[in-house]
């Protein structure tokens, strides 16, 4: 990471933005991703999410889809109607333009704190929200921002119940380290990483971003995310028995602190289940 290599990022966006702010269907434009939370490299693009009141027309889609492809970018998908997503070549630099809809970004917050949904790709929308830069309309963002934390202790405790029953721990020992199958213990190494992470974002009532690219930026920050990056590199990295024997430590660690934290989380059948040998079940 460099603050000279952040700052030259954070130009461009605010250039690449100036075109839409004088345009009254534009409530709100935010910057996600890496280079919003300062981790860029040479390898980072930017991400902007523009919020309309009003949606384009059809003239106004099809320019944009133009504009993208001129300056060695394209389109990604969607419509005028319902939002879409374009990037652009802007002074050497991908730029990513998300098109959605304000009005209909407040009925996906207030469904989710109402409802307490735990859609993958609902919650990281959410995520990059809470994360983002404002770059345009700071008020509405910093709204939508203070409407989701604290995250509701009912949906905190719904991801916790959906995420506890893990891989047995047999099925990773016998067909993926006895057998010298790399790929699939990489695979289920993966899955099971990916609902530990889901548990600990819930433990401290964040949203979990939906990837683990640029993981480890999120990870220091979590009350049990400590170290945990490098732990994870090397369950996928090492030797494959060592890993085994990690993964069959740092779960039941792992769910205890959910128990410990929410005792009325029954933890006993995912142990059972993880410690089971469930191998006909899987061969």
């Amino acid at each position: 990471m460099s603050p000279n290599l952040d700052q030259r990022l954070l130009d461009v966006a605010d250039r690449a933005c100036e075109e839409f702010r004088q345009d009254p269907r534009v409530d709100a434009i935010m910057l996600t991703g890496s280079a919003a939370i300062g981790c860029t490299d040479m390898g980072s693009d930017l991400d902007l999410i523009l919020y309309l009141n009003a949606p384009h027309s059809e003239e106004e889609f099809e320019e944009q889809k133009r504009r993208a492809v001129e300056s060695g970018g394209g389109f990604y998908f969607g419509s005028a109607e319902h939002g879409y997503g374009v990037y652009r070549r802007i002074e050497g630099v991908k730029v990513d333009f998300g098109f959605g809809g304000s009005v209909e970004t407040d009925a996906l917050i207030q469904s989710v704190l109402e409802e307490h949904s735990t859609e993958a790709v609902t919650h990281q929308v959410l995520a990059g929200i809470l994360e983002a830069l404002p770059m345009h309309g700071e008020q509405r963002i910093r709204d939508w921002q203070n409407r989701l934390l604290p995250m509701p202790e009912a949906l905190q405790l719904k991801l916790l119940r959906e995420n506890l029953r893990m891989t047995p721990l047999a099925i990773l020992e016998s067909m993926g380290a006895a057998r010298g199958d790399r790929p699939f213990y990489c695979e289920t190494v993966l899955q099971l990483q990916t609902r530990l992470l889901k548990l600990i974002f819930a433990l401290d009532g964040r949203y979990y971003p939906g990837k683990l690219k640029g993981i480890q930026y999120r990870m220091d920050g979590l009350s049990l995310g400590q170290g945990l990056h490098e732990r994870f590199c090397r369950q996928l990295s090492g030797p494959m028995d060592e890993g085994v024997r990690d993964l069959g430590r740092l779960i039941p660690e792992i769910l205890t602190h959910v128990h410990q934290r929410f005792p009325a989380i029954e933890i006993s059948s995912a142990l059972e289940f993880f410690s089971s040998d469930s191998r006909i079940q899987w061969a």
